[in-house]
Protein backbone atom coordinates (compact mmCIF):
# COMPACT_ATOMS: atom_id res chain seq x y z
CA UNK A 1 0.00 0.00 0.00
CA UNK A 2 1.23 3.78 -0.60
CA UNK A 3 -0.19 5.64 1.75
CA UNK A 4 0.54 8.92 -0.12
CA UNK A 5 -1.54 7.54 -3.12
CA UNK A 6 -4.43 6.43 -0.13
CA UNK A 7 -4.53 7.31 2.72
CA UNK A 8 -7.28 4.41 4.15
CA UNK A 9 -9.54 1.88 3.16
CA UNK A 10 -13.02 0.47 3.88
CA UNK A 11 -13.46 -2.98 4.35
CA UNK A 12 -16.85 -4.58 4.09
CA UNK A 13 -17.30 -8.26 4.81
CA UNK A 14 -20.35 -10.07 3.51
CA UNK A 15 -21.58 -13.34 4.63
CA UNK A 16 -24.42 -14.83 3.24
CA UNK A 17 -26.23 -18.85 4.14
CA UNK A 18 -26.84 -21.61 1.62
CA UNK A 19 -30.94 -21.82 2.67
CA UNK A 20 -33.33 -20.81 0.19
CA UNK A 21 -33.95 -18.11 0.24
CA UNK A 22 -30.69 -17.28 1.10
CA UNK A 23 -29.90 -14.85 3.89
CA UNK A 24 -26.88 -12.72 4.41
CA UNK A 25 -25.33 -9.68 6.29
CA UNK A 26 -22.64 -7.63 5.79
CA UNK A 27 -20.22 -5.66 8.08
CA UNK A 28 -17.87 -2.63 7.34
CA UNK A 29 -14.42 -1.53 8.89
CA UNK A 30 -12.05 0.97 7.74
CA UNK A 31 -8.15 0.22 7.10
CA UNK A 32 -5.69 3.31 7.89
CA UNK A 33 -2.20 2.91 5.52
CA UNK A 34 0.28 4.32 8.30
CA UNK A 35 2.68 6.53 6.92
CA UNK A 36 6.61 5.97 6.54
CA UNK A 37 9.59 8.18 5.67
CA UNK A 38 9.73 7.24 2.03
CA UNK A 39 9.07 10.47 0.25
CA UNK A 40 12.16 13.47 -0.06
CA UNK A 41 11.33 17.36 0.13
CA UNK A 42 10.55 18.68 -3.40
CA UNK A 43 11.68 22.30 -3.89
CA UNK A 44 8.85 24.28 -6.09
CA UNK A 45 11.04 24.93 -8.49
CA UNK A 46 14.30 24.03 -9.51
CA UNK A 47 16.16 27.24 -10.56
CA UNK A 48 15.79 29.99 -8.87
CA UNK A 49 16.96 33.84 -10.14
CA UNK A 50 17.41 36.54 -7.96
CA UNK A 51 18.63 40.22 -8.13
CA UNK A 52 20.13 42.39 -5.67
CA UNK A 53 21.98 45.93 -6.44
CA UNK A 54 25.56 46.29 -5.93
CA UNK A 55 26.47 47.82 -2.82
CA UNK A 56 23.52 47.26 -1.04
CA UNK A 57 24.40 47.05 2.83
CA UNK A 58 24.20 43.50 4.11
CA UNK A 59 20.76 41.80 5.52
CA UNK A 60 18.90 42.52 1.94
CA UNK A 61 16.63 39.99 1.53
CA UNK A 62 17.76 37.90 -2.00
CA UNK A 63 14.60 35.19 -2.48
CA UNK A 64 12.72 32.56 -0.62
CA UNK A 65 13.01 28.95 -1.78
CA UNK A 66 9.89 26.60 -0.35
CA UNK A 67 9.92 22.80 -0.51
CA UNK A 68 7.10 19.79 0.49
CA UNK A 69 6.86 16.70 1.18
CA UNK A 70 4.10 13.79 1.16
CA UNK A 71 4.95 12.49 4.22
CA UNK A 72 3.20 12.63 7.43
CA UNK A 73 4.14 14.46 10.67
CA UNK A 74 7.93 14.92 11.06
CA UNK A 75 8.51 12.70 8.05
CA UNK A 76 6.51 15.77 6.32
CA UNK A 77 8.83 18.81 8.45
CA UNK A 78 11.17 20.82 6.29
CA UNK A 79 14.32 22.46 7.55
CA UNK A 80 16.63 24.48 4.32
CA UNK A 81 20.33 24.78 4.28
CA UNK A 82 22.93 26.91 2.10
CA UNK A 83 26.19 25.03 0.54
CA UNK A 84 28.77 25.06 3.06
CA UNK A 85 30.45 27.00 0.22
CA UNK A 86 28.59 30.50 0.29
CA UNK A 87 27.48 30.26 3.87
CA UNK A 88 29.87 33.34 4.74
CA UNK A 89 28.20 35.42 1.30
CA UNK A 90 24.55 34.15 2.29
CA UNK A 91 22.32 33.08 4.58
CA UNK A 92 18.78 31.08 5.04
CA UNK A 93 15.81 31.16 7.66
CA UNK A 94 15.89 27.49 8.06
CA UNK A 95 11.91 27.20 8.57
CA UNK A 96 11.08 30.05 5.79
CA UNK A 97 13.53 29.18 3.13
CA UNK A 98 14.38 33.45 2.98
CA UNK A 99 17.49 33.61 1.89
CA UNK A 100 19.49 37.17 3.06
CA UNK A 101 22.97 38.28 1.86
CA UNK A 102 25.64 38.55 4.31
CA UNK A 103 27.95 41.13 2.53
CA UNK A 104 28.07 43.66 0.11
CA UNK A 105 28.56 42.99 -2.94
CA UNK A 106 30.52 44.23 -6.28
CA UNK A 107 29.43 44.63 -9.62
CA UNK A 108 32.46 45.25 -11.06
CA UNK A 109 34.17 42.08 -9.46
CA UNK A 110 31.08 40.01 -9.53
CA UNK A 111 28.28 40.38 -11.22
CA UNK A 112 26.82 37.12 -10.73
CA UNK A 113 26.60 34.41 -8.08
CA UNK A 114 25.06 30.34 -8.34
CA UNK A 115 24.21 28.61 -5.61
CA UNK A 116 22.67 25.79 -4.47
CA UNK A 117 19.77 25.74 -0.83
CA UNK A 118 19.47 22.37 0.26
CA UNK A 119 15.75 21.02 1.83
CA UNK A 120 15.43 17.92 4.26
CA UNK A 121 12.71 16.25 6.61
CA UNK A 122 12.62 14.91 9.98
CA UNK A 123 11.72 11.35 9.05
CA UNK A 124 13.42 8.27 10.72
CA UNK A 125 15.46 6.27 10.86
CA UNK A 126 17.42 8.61 7.77
CA UNK A 127 16.00 12.32 6.67
CA UNK A 128 15.67 12.51 3.42
CA UNK A 129 16.73 15.68 1.34
CA UNK A 130 15.97 17.78 -1.90
CA UNK A 131 18.72 19.89 -3.85
CA UNK A 132 17.32 23.55 -5.52
CA UNK A 133 19.70 26.31 -7.27
CA UNK A 134 20.22 29.90 -6.62
CA UNK A 135 21.32 32.43 -9.68
CA UNK A 136 21.91 35.60 -8.24
CA UNK A 137 22.48 38.42 -10.83
CA UNK A 138 24.10 41.40 -9.23
CA UNK A 139 22.75 44.86 -10.98
CA UNK A 140 25.08 47.74 -11.64
CA UNK A 141 25.17 50.74 -9.62
CA UNK A 142 27.25 54.31 -10.75
CA UNK A 143 30.27 53.75 -8.76
CA UNK A 144 32.86 54.05 -11.14
CA UNK A 145 34.44 56.75 -12.65
CA UNK A 146 35.25 57.12 -17.14
CA UNK A 147 38.91 56.20 -17.10
CA UNK A 148 41.33 57.07 -20.10
CA UNK A 149 43.73 54.70 -21.27
CA UNK A 150 46.33 57.22 -20.56
CA UNK A 151 47.22 59.74 -18.73
CA UNK A 152 48.31 62.27 -20.97
CA UNK A 153 48.12 62.56 -24.85
CA UNK A 154 50.88 64.04 -27.34
CA UNK A 155 49.73 65.06 -30.83
CA UNK A 156 51.37 67.09 -33.40
CA UNK A 157 49.97 68.96 -35.89
CA UNK A 158 51.50 70.88 -39.01
CA UNK A 159 50.68 74.76 -39.29
CA UNK A 160 49.05 76.47 -41.68
CA UNK A 161 46.41 73.23 -41.94
CA UNK A 162 42.94 73.68 -42.92
CA UNK A 163 39.67 73.54 -40.53
CA UNK A 164 38.44 70.04 -39.45
CA UNK A 165 42.08 68.47 -39.36
CA UNK A 166 41.97 65.42 -37.45
CA UNK A 167 44.73 66.04 -34.60
CA UNK A 168 44.27 62.70 -32.66
CA UNK A 169 41.49 60.33 -30.53
CA UNK A 170 41.13 60.05 -26.72
CA UNK A 171 39.78 57.09 -25.09
CA UNK A 172 38.17 56.45 -21.75
CA UNK A 173 35.95 53.21 -20.24
CA UNK A 174 33.41 52.99 -17.86
CA UNK A 175 33.85 49.86 -15.77
CA UNK A 176 29.86 50.20 -15.22
CA UNK A 177 27.06 48.67 -17.43
CA UNK A 178 24.02 50.59 -19.66
CA UNK A 179 23.80 54.25 -19.10
CA UNK A 180 26.33 54.21 -16.37
CA UNK A 181 28.82 53.17 -19.05
CA UNK A 182 28.17 55.35 -21.72
CA UNK A 183 30.55 58.22 -21.93
CA UNK A 184 30.26 61.83 -23.30
CA UNK A 185 33.72 63.75 -24.22
CA UNK A 186 33.70 67.30 -23.69
CA UNK A 187 36.16 70.55 -23.32
CA UNK A 188 35.95 72.46 -20.24
CA UNK A 189 34.28 75.93 -20.94
CA UNK A 190 37.67 77.68 -19.99
CA UNK A 191 38.88 76.35 -23.56
CA UNK A 192 35.84 77.25 -25.62
CA UNK A 193 38.58 80.10 -27.42
CA UNK A 194 41.22 77.02 -28.11
CA UNK A 195 41.11 76.04 -31.85
CA UNK A 196 40.18 72.93 -31.74
CA UNK A 197 36.90 70.81 -30.90
CA UNK A 198 36.00 67.07 -30.29
CA UNK A 199 33.47 64.61 -31.07
CA UNK A 200 31.16 64.02 -28.07
CA UNK A 201 31.10 60.26 -28.83
CA UNK A 202 33.98 58.93 -30.68
CA UNK A 203 36.96 61.72 -28.33
CA UNK A 204 38.10 62.67 -31.74
CA UNK A 205 40.01 66.03 -31.51
CA UNK A 206 40.18 68.60 -34.48
CA UNK A 207 40.76 71.92 -35.65
CA UNK A 208 38.29 74.24 -36.30
CA UNK A 209 40.81 77.06 -37.98
CA UNK A 210 44.50 77.07 -39.21
CA UNK A 211 47.30 77.20 -36.57
CA UNK A 212 50.09 79.53 -36.67
CA UNK A 213 53.49 78.05 -35.04
CA UNK A 214 54.78 81.69 -34.62
CA UNK A 215 51.88 83.25 -33.14
CA UNK A 216 51.70 79.84 -30.66
CA UNK A 217 53.87 76.85 -31.05
CA UNK A 218 51.99 74.29 -28.91
CA UNK A 219 48.72 73.91 -26.75
CA UNK A 220 47.57 72.50 -23.77
CA UNK A 221 43.76 71.38 -23.12
CA UNK A 222 42.06 69.29 -20.75
CA UNK A 223 39.65 66.82 -22.36
CA UNK A 224 36.57 65.55 -20.25
CA UNK A 225 35.10 62.22 -19.94
CA UNK A 226 31.25 61.80 -18.57
CA UNK A 227 28.95 58.96 -17.88
CA UNK A 228 24.98 59.14 -18.53
CA UNK A 229 24.62 57.53 -14.82
CA UNK A 230 21.88 58.92 -12.63
CA UNK A 231 24.07 60.55 -10.67
CA UNK A 232 27.32 61.05 -13.28
CA UNK A 233 30.67 60.79 -12.89
CA UNK A 234 33.21 62.42 -14.90
CA UNK A 235 37.51 62.12 -15.40
CA UNK A 236 40.06 64.37 -17.73
CA UNK A 237 43.32 63.77 -19.10
CA UNK A 238 45.78 66.19 -20.55
CA UNK A 239 46.20 66.65 -24.55
CA UNK A 240 49.52 68.38 -25.80
CA UNK A 241 49.47 69.36 -29.51
CA UNK A 242 52.64 70.78 -30.95
CA UNK A 243 52.17 72.62 -33.95
CA UNK A 244 55.17 71.47 -36.36
CA UNK A 245 56.71 74.42 -38.15
CA UNK A 246 56.06 75.43 -41.66
CA UNK A 247 58.89 76.82 -43.84
CA UNK A 248 56.50 80.11 -44.34
CA UNK A 249 58.68 83.34 -42.62
CA UNK A 250 61.16 85.49 -44.93
CA UNK A 251 64.11 86.13 -43.13
CA UNK A 252 63.61 89.50 -41.85
CA UNK A 253 66.55 92.68 -41.54
CA UNK A 254 67.33 94.16 -38.48
CA UNK A 255 70.37 96.57 -39.59
CA UNK A 256 70.82 97.82 -41.95
CA UNK A 257 66.97 99.17 -42.48
CA UNK A 258 65.86 102.35 -44.79
CA UNK A 259 67.66 105.31 -44.18
CA UNK A 260 70.43 103.67 -42.12
CA UNK A 261 72.23 101.72 -44.66
CA UNK A 262 75.68 104.07 -44.83
CA UNK A 263 78.56 103.00 -43.02
CA UNK A 264 81.78 105.13 -42.65
CA UNK A 265 84.74 102.87 -42.48
CA UNK A 266 88.40 104.84 -41.72
CA UNK A 267 90.94 104.36 -44.42
CA UNK A 268 93.30 103.42 -41.35
CA UNK A 269 91.53 100.35 -40.66
CA UNK A 270 93.41 97.19 -40.85
CA UNK A 271 92.68 94.15 -42.49
CA UNK A 272 90.42 91.60 -41.28
CA UNK A 273 88.90 94.16 -39.28
CA UNK A 274 84.87 94.08 -38.99
CA UNK A 275 83.48 96.89 -39.98
CA UNK A 276 79.52 95.82 -39.65
CA UNK A 277 77.35 93.35 -39.29
CA UNK A 278 74.42 92.73 -41.04
CA UNK A 279 71.56 91.61 -38.30
CA UNK A 280 68.55 89.60 -39.12
CA UNK A 281 66.22 86.89 -37.75
CA UNK A 282 63.42 83.90 -39.13
CA UNK A 283 60.63 83.29 -37.03
CA UNK A 284 61.04 79.96 -37.84
CA UNK A 285 63.08 77.17 -36.12
CA UNK A 286 65.41 74.13 -37.08
CA UNK A 287 66.65 74.59 -40.44
CA UNK A 288 63.60 76.72 -41.61
CA UNK A 289 65.11 79.82 -39.24
CA UNK A 290 69.16 78.87 -40.15
CA UNK A 291 70.07 81.88 -42.22
CA UNK A 292 73.06 82.46 -43.77
CA UNK A 293 74.67 85.92 -45.34
CA UNK A 294 75.91 85.75 -49.27
CA UNK A 295 77.30 88.98 -51.26
CA UNK A 296 75.42 88.63 -54.87
CA UNK A 297 76.34 91.90 -56.39
CA UNK A 298 79.12 94.41 -55.78
CA UNK A 299 81.12 97.03 -57.08
CA UNK A 300 84.28 96.67 -54.00
CA UNK A 301 86.65 95.29 -55.90
CA UNK A 302 86.35 92.23 -53.11
CA UNK A 303 87.65 95.34 -50.76
CA UNK A 304 85.30 93.26 -47.98
CA UNK A 305 84.04 89.37 -47.35
CA UNK A 306 80.83 88.46 -45.73
CA UNK A 307 80.52 85.85 -42.53
CA UNK A 308 78.04 83.01 -44.25
CA UNK A 309 76.99 82.17 -40.52
CA UNK A 310 77.16 85.22 -38.42
CA UNK A 311 76.99 88.32 -41.35
CA UNK A 312 79.89 90.39 -40.01
CA UNK A 313 81.61 92.28 -42.78
CA UNK A 314 85.25 91.77 -42.53
CA UNK A 315 87.57 94.19 -44.63
CA UNK A 316 89.31 91.93 -46.52
CA UNK A 317 93.10 93.83 -47.56
CA UNK A 318 94.64 96.72 -47.35
CA UNK A 319 92.86 100.07 -48.11
CA UNK A 320 94.45 102.20 -50.76
CA UNK A 321 94.27 106.12 -51.38
CA UNK A 322 91.84 104.67 -54.91
CA UNK A 323 89.73 102.60 -52.63
CA UNK A 324 88.86 106.27 -50.58
CA UNK A 325 85.27 106.26 -52.07
CA UNK A 326 81.81 104.77 -51.34
CA UNK A 327 80.76 100.97 -52.27
CA UNK A 328 77.79 99.46 -52.52
CA UNK A 329 77.12 95.53 -51.45
CA UNK A 330 73.84 94.03 -52.32
CA UNK A 331 73.18 90.90 -49.16
CA UNK A 332 70.98 87.74 -49.69
CA UNK A 333 69.58 86.48 -46.62
CA UNK A 334 68.29 82.84 -46.86
CA UNK A 335 66.83 80.23 -44.69
CA UNK A 336 68.04 76.40 -44.52
CA UNK A 337 64.31 75.23 -45.13
CA UNK A 338 63.68 72.36 -47.72
CA UNK A 339 62.26 75.31 -50.24
CA UNK A 340 64.54 78.28 -48.97
CA UNK A 341 63.16 81.77 -48.50
CA UNK A 342 65.05 84.91 -48.81
CA UNK A 343 65.57 88.46 -48.04
CA UNK A 344 67.88 90.89 -50.21
CA UNK A 345 69.67 94.38 -48.20
CA UNK A 346 72.11 96.99 -50.18
CA UNK A 347 75.03 98.24 -47.77
CA UNK A 348 76.41 101.19 -48.24
CA UNK A 349 80.25 101.44 -46.95
CA UNK A 350 81.71 104.51 -47.34
CA UNK A 351 85.58 104.64 -47.27
CA UNK A 352 87.04 108.12 -46.10
CA UNK A 353 90.10 109.46 -44.90
CA UNK A 354 91.16 110.12 -41.44
CA UNK A 355 93.85 112.37 -40.42
CA UNK A 356 96.33 111.18 -38.00
CA UNK A 357 97.67 113.47 -35.05
CA UNK A 358 101.45 114.42 -34.99
CA UNK A 359 103.48 113.82 -32.93
CA UNK A 360 103.70 117.33 -31.70
CA UNK A 361 99.81 117.70 -30.90
CA UNK A 362 99.94 114.32 -29.28
CA UNK A 363 102.57 115.78 -27.04
CA UNK A 364 100.40 119.13 -26.43
CA UNK A 365 97.17 116.48 -24.88
CA UNK A 366 100.04 114.84 -22.82
CA UNK A 367 101.38 118.50 -21.42
CA UNK A 368 97.92 119.43 -20.53
CA UNK A 369 96.58 115.87 -18.97
CA UNK A 370 99.79 116.30 -16.68
CA UNK A 371 99.14 120.17 -15.63
CA UNK A 372 95.44 119.34 -15.17
CA UNK A 373 96.71 116.47 -12.54
CA UNK A 374 99.33 118.75 -11.53
CA UNK A 375 96.44 121.45 -10.19
CA UNK A 376 94.21 118.44 -8.91
CA UNK A 377 97.13 117.46 -6.45
CA UNK A 378 98.08 121.04 -5.85
CA UNK A 379 94.56 121.55 -4.52
CA UNK A 380 94.09 118.13 -2.42
CA UNK A 381 97.77 119.48 -0.77
CA UNK A 382 96.04 123.02 0.04
CA UNK A 383 93.12 121.47 1.62
CA UNK A 384 95.45 119.57 3.46
CA UNK A 385 97.66 122.55 4.77
CA UNK A 386 94.34 124.32 5.69
CA UNK A 387 92.90 121.57 7.85
CA UNK A 388 95.98 120.91 9.50
CA UNK A 389 96.05 124.41 10.16
CA UNK A 390 92.83 124.16 11.68
CA UNK A 391 93.68 121.43 13.85
CA UNK A 392 96.70 122.94 15.33
CA UNK A 393 95.01 126.27 16.35
CA UNK A 394 92.12 124.18 17.65
CA UNK A 395 94.45 122.20 20.01
CA UNK A 396 96.56 125.13 20.89
CA UNK A 397 92.84 126.70 22.28
CA UNK A 398 92.09 123.58 23.93
CA UNK A 399 95.47 123.84 26.07
CA UNK A 400 95.08 126.96 26.51
CA UNK A 401 91.84 127.22 28.32
CA UNK A 402 93.24 124.52 30.53
CA UNK A 403 95.36 126.44 32.11
CA UNK A 404 93.87 126.69 35.59
CA UNK A 405 95.77 129.88 36.79
CA UNK A 406 95.13 131.63 33.55
CA UNK A 407 91.30 130.59 34.00
CA UNK A 408 91.52 132.00 37.47
CA UNK A 409 93.14 135.66 36.69
CA UNK A 410 90.79 135.71 33.84
CA UNK A 411 87.79 135.08 36.09
CA UNK A 412 89.25 137.89 38.85
CA UNK A 413 89.73 141.20 36.79
CA UNK A 414 92.08 143.36 38.22
CA UNK A 415 89.65 146.60 37.85
CA UNK A 416 90.22 150.23 37.79
CA UNK A 417 89.31 152.30 41.21
CA UNK A 418 86.57 154.98 41.50
CA UNK A 419 89.01 157.36 39.39
CA UNK A 420 91.60 156.82 36.59
CA UNK A 421 93.47 159.60 35.95
CA UNK A 422 96.25 160.93 34.38
CA UNK A 423 97.74 164.55 34.19
CA UNK A 424 100.55 166.20 32.82
CA UNK A 425 100.92 169.52 31.24
CA UNK A 426 100.47 167.70 27.68
CA UNK A 427 98.08 165.14 28.35
CA UNK A 428 95.93 163.90 31.14
CA UNK A 429 93.10 161.23 30.68
CA UNK A 430 90.21 161.00 33.74
CA UNK A 431 88.22 157.68 34.55
CA UNK A 432 85.82 157.76 37.10
CA UNK A 433 83.91 155.00 38.67
CA UNK A 434 81.23 157.02 40.80
CA UNK A 435 78.65 159.20 39.76
CA UNK A 436 80.39 162.19 38.15
CA UNK A 437 79.29 165.55 36.33
CA UNK A 438 80.71 166.55 33.34
CA UNK A 439 80.24 169.73 30.61
CA UNK A 440 78.58 169.73 27.75
CA UNK A 441 78.66 171.70 24.86
CA UNK A 442 76.84 174.65 26.99
CA UNK A 443 78.86 174.30 29.75
CA UNK A 444 76.49 172.45 31.71
CA UNK A 445 77.09 169.71 34.35
CA UNK A 446 75.01 166.49 33.64
CA UNK A 447 75.53 163.55 36.21
CA UNK A 448 76.95 160.31 34.63
CA UNK A 449 77.36 157.08 35.75
CA UNK A 450 81.15 155.98 35.59
CA UNK A 451 81.46 152.10 34.91
CA UNK A 452 84.34 150.08 36.36
CA UNK A 453 87.40 149.29 33.71
CA UNK A 454 89.84 145.93 34.19
CA UNK A 455 93.04 145.73 32.81
CA UNK A 456 96.23 144.41 31.97
CA UNK A 457 99.53 144.67 29.93
CA UNK A 458 102.14 142.36 28.26
CA UNK A 459 105.64 143.87 27.90
CA UNK A 460 106.25 142.04 24.71
CA UNK A 461 103.09 140.86 23.18
CA UNK A 462 100.82 143.98 23.50
CA UNK A 463 101.33 146.97 21.03
CA UNK A 464 99.05 149.04 23.30
CA UNK A 465 96.36 149.91 25.49
CA UNK A 466 92.93 151.32 23.73
CA UNK A 467 91.19 153.53 26.25
CA UNK A 468 87.79 155.25 25.78
CA UNK A 469 86.17 157.29 28.18
CA UNK A 470 83.81 160.40 28.60
CA UNK A 471 83.90 161.38 32.18
CA UNK A 472 84.49 164.66 33.93
CA UNK A 473 86.75 164.39 36.99
CA UNK A 474 86.68 166.22 40.18
CA UNK A 475 87.91 169.58 38.62
CA UNK A 476 85.30 169.64 36.26
CA UNK A 477 87.65 168.57 33.26
CA UNK A 478 85.68 166.82 30.50
CA UNK A 479 87.17 163.60 29.32
CA UNK A 480 87.64 162.54 25.22
CA UNK A 481 88.16 159.39 23.17
CA UNK A 482 91.64 158.88 23.31
CA UNK A 483 94.19 156.33 22.70
CA UNK A 484 97.44 155.37 25.06
CA UNK A 485 99.97 153.57 23.41
CA UNK A 486 102.21 151.34 25.58
CA UNK A 487 105.40 149.64 25.14
CA UNK A 488 107.60 150.79 21.88
CA UNK A 489 104.56 153.14 20.36
CA UNK A 490 104.62 156.59 20.72
CA UNK A 491 101.39 158.31 21.40
CA UNK A 492 99.85 160.69 18.97
CA UNK A 493 98.55 162.81 21.96
CA UNK A 494 101.86 162.94 23.86
CA UNK A 495 105.06 163.16 22.05
CA UNK A 496 108.03 161.20 23.15
CA UNK A 497 110.76 163.85 24.69
CA UNK A 498 113.88 163.97 22.72
CA UNK A 499 116.17 163.24 25.78
CA UNK A 500 114.84 159.45 26.39
CA UNK A 501 116.92 157.19 28.24
CA UNK A 502 117.46 154.01 26.98
CA UNK A 503 115.79 150.93 27.41
CA UNK A 504 116.39 149.32 30.89
CA UNK A 505 118.22 145.39 30.46
CA UNK A 506 116.11 142.54 29.78
CA UNK A 507 116.61 140.24 32.80
CA UNK A 508 116.67 136.40 31.78
CA UNK A 509 113.25 135.19 32.19
CA UNK A 510 111.95 132.13 34.18
CA UNK A 511 109.51 129.48 33.65
CA UNK A 512 107.18 131.42 36.11
CA UNK A 513 107.81 134.64 34.40
CA UNK A 514 106.93 133.08 31.33
CA UNK A 515 103.24 132.26 32.62
CA UNK A 516 102.86 135.62 34.30
CA UNK A 517 102.85 137.05 31.07
CA UNK A 518 100.45 134.78 29.76
CA UNK A 519 98.53 136.00 32.64
CA UNK A 520 99.31 139.86 31.84
CA UNK A 521 98.28 138.68 28.23
CA UNK A 522 94.66 138.00 28.52
CA UNK A 523 94.21 140.21 31.23
CA UNK A 524 94.98 143.10 28.61
CA UNK A 525 92.95 141.77 26.16
CA UNK A 526 89.86 141.89 28.18
CA UNK A 527 90.61 145.29 29.48
CA UNK A 528 91.11 145.96 25.54
CA UNK A 529 87.90 144.92 25.07
CA UNK A 530 85.75 146.58 28.10
CA UNK A 531 87.47 149.60 26.88
CA UNK A 532 86.11 149.40 23.54
CA UNK A 533 82.54 148.74 25.18
CA UNK A 534 83.11 152.13 26.74
CA UNK A 535 84.10 153.80 23.87
CA UNK A 536 80.96 157.14 23.94
CA UNK A 537 83.85 158.03 27.29
CA UNK A 538 86.11 160.65 25.71
CA UNK A 539 89.75 161.81 26.79
CA UNK A 540 90.55 165.62 28.05
CA UNK A 541 93.99 166.71 27.79
CA UNK A 542 94.83 168.78 31.22
CA UNK A 543 97.95 170.85 30.42
CA UNK A 544 97.59 172.61 33.62
CA UNK A 545 98.98 169.32 35.16
CA UNK A 546 102.33 169.04 36.01
CA UNK A 547 102.25 165.36 36.90
CA UNK A 548 100.62 162.50 36.03
CA UNK A 549 99.47 159.83 37.81
CA UNK A 550 97.61 156.43 38.15
CA UNK A 551 95.03 155.31 40.96
CA UNK A 552 94.45 151.89 40.67
CA UNK A 553 91.84 150.22 43.99
CA UNK A 554 91.43 146.69 44.06
CA UNK A 555 87.67 145.07 43.93
CA UNK A 556 86.70 144.35 47.50
CA UNK A 557 89.76 146.02 49.67
CA UNK A 558 89.06 149.11 51.40
CA UNK A 559 92.43 149.67 52.16
CA UNK A 560 93.45 153.48 52.21
CA UNK A 561 96.77 155.29 51.66
CA UNK A 562 97.89 158.25 54.19
CA UNK A 563 95.85 160.91 52.98
CA UNK A 564 92.73 158.15 53.94
CA UNK A 565 91.61 158.22 49.62
CA UNK A 566 92.25 154.85 49.46
CA UNK A 567 94.29 155.31 46.35
CA UNK A 568 97.61 154.46 45.23
CA UNK A 569 99.40 156.76 42.96
CA UNK A 570 102.69 156.32 41.08
CA UNK A 571 104.79 159.39 39.74
CA UNK A 572 107.13 159.73 37.21
CA UNK A 573 108.84 162.52 39.12
CA UNK A 574 108.75 165.20 37.39
CA UNK A 575 110.04 163.77 34.11
CA UNK A 576 107.33 164.88 31.83
CA UNK A 577 104.87 161.27 32.16
CA UNK A 578 105.51 159.70 28.93
CA UNK A 579 103.12 156.94 28.34
CA UNK A 580 105.33 153.95 28.38
CA UNK A 581 105.66 154.80 32.44
CA UNK A 582 102.39 154.78 32.68
CA UNK A 583 101.94 151.14 31.25
CA UNK A 584 105.11 150.00 32.94
CA UNK A 585 104.01 151.61 36.18
CA UNK A 586 100.63 149.42 36.14
CA UNK A 587 102.43 146.21 34.78
CA UNK A 588 104.07 146.56 38.31
CA UNK A 589 101.06 147.04 40.18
Amino acid sequence: MDREENIEYIVKVYCEDDGIPKQNKSKSFIVQVLDTNDNEPKFDRDLYNATITENKAPGQMITKVTASDSDQENNAEVHYAIEPNFRSKFEVDSSTGIIRAKVEFDREQESSITFKVYAADNGTPVPLTATATVKLNIEDDNDEFPTFNKSSYNFQVMENKNADFVVGTVLATDKDIGSNAAIVYTLPFSYQNAPFSINPSTGEIKTNRRLDREAKPSYTLSVMATDRGVSPKNSSCTVTVTVLDENDEYPHIRFPNRGNESIKVPHTTLPNSIVTQVEAYDKDEGENGTLRYSIVKRDDDNLFYIDAKTGQIYLSRKIESFDIKEFSLFIDVSDQGAVPLKTGVEVRLFVEYHAIPTVAEQKIGQNVLIAITIACVTIVLSLAILVTIFLIKRVDNNKRKRLPNVESIDQHEFQLPDTVQYNSKKSCLTRENSHKTYLTDNNNLTSHEVKKVSFSSDDQQDSGIFMIGRDVGPNGIVSTNQHIYANHHQSPYNSQPEDTPPPRPRREKKPSDLHQEEVNRMASINFHQKLINNYNKPLVYHPEENRHFLSLKKPGVEDTNSDGSGEVTVSDSGRGGSMEDLHRASVMI
